[in-house]
């Protein structure tokens, strides 16, 4: 697991004020990272999101145990309201796009 040069604290995100170390937290099963959380505000968040570009290599997280069970609820959700608000014909053909 790699590990970055951790800063003890940093400036907040939000407000600008101290924000110090309040746990670490392992990030892609690789990244040991540290999150701050600010002593005026109270936000929680990392100082620098290097591994940002890793996390979104693939459109499907392998950690993602929910996608099945989210697509098959929100396919329930999107066939509502086309044949509510869409005339389906005899065939029931819907032109769909990908969202990712």
């Amino acid at each position: 697991m790699k590990i970055q040069n951790v800063k003890q604290s940093v400036s907040c995100k939000i407000c600008g004020s101290k924000s110090n170390v309040a746990f670490y937290a392992q990030i892609l099963h690789q990244f040991n990272e540290p999150f701050y959380k600010c002593e005026h505000c109270g936000f929680l968040g990392c100082d620098e999101v290097y591994w940002l570009p890793l996390a979104y290599q693939s459109a499907i997280n392998i950690a993602d145990t929910g996608i099945v069970a989210r697509n098959f609820y929100l396919y329930k959700i999107v066939s509502c309201v086309a044949a509510l608000l869409f005339s389906m014909g005899d065939k029931g053909d819907i032109l769909t796009g990908g969202g990712g």
